[in-house]
């Protein structure tokens, strides 16, 4: 199955962290007066967050987010655009290749389901190549 750029869809987006900048007006225009909601009409976030953010200065009195816990990612993001590169460039055609070409060349053993993971938050996707008639 080639890999293909699909622009529509991407089902590994995640939210991104309310700046720290951002984080600090929203709780600012909260001390000045500001109902949440008016904060969050002002600043462009849902005002859930702004609830969010003002619960957590008063609780820890600091606007600095939490590490997360977790396993260790096996791909840095750099290994990731190498694996894109890969496909996009014809070198390796699906993760199977990928993997035989990574054990090889840098010893290193990733399942193809993590590579195949990789390329769809590069966003890749796989599909069937349609058939012209002939």
């Amino acid at each position: 199955m080639p890999y293909v750029t699909d622009a529509r869809h991407h089902p590994y987006t995640t939210m991104r962290a309310t700046p720290l900048e951002q984080r600090v007006r929203i709780y600012t225009l909260l001390q000045n007066g500001y109902t949440s909601r008016e904060v969050a009409a002002r600043e462009n976030v849902d005002h859930t967050t702004v609830l969010r953010i003002r619960k957590k200065k008063e609780e820890t009195d600091s606007f600095d987010v939490a590490t997360r816990s977790g396993r260790p990612r096996i791909l840095t993001e750099r290994h990731e655009r190498n694996i894109a590169k890969l496909i996009r460039s014809g070198e390796c055609s699906n993760a199977i290749q990928i993997q035989k070409k990574l054990a090889n060349d840098e010893n290193t053993i990733i399942s193809p389901n993590t590579i195949r993971r990789a390329l769809r938050r590069q966003g890749l996707v796989a599909r069937v190549k349609k058939k012209t008639p002939s």
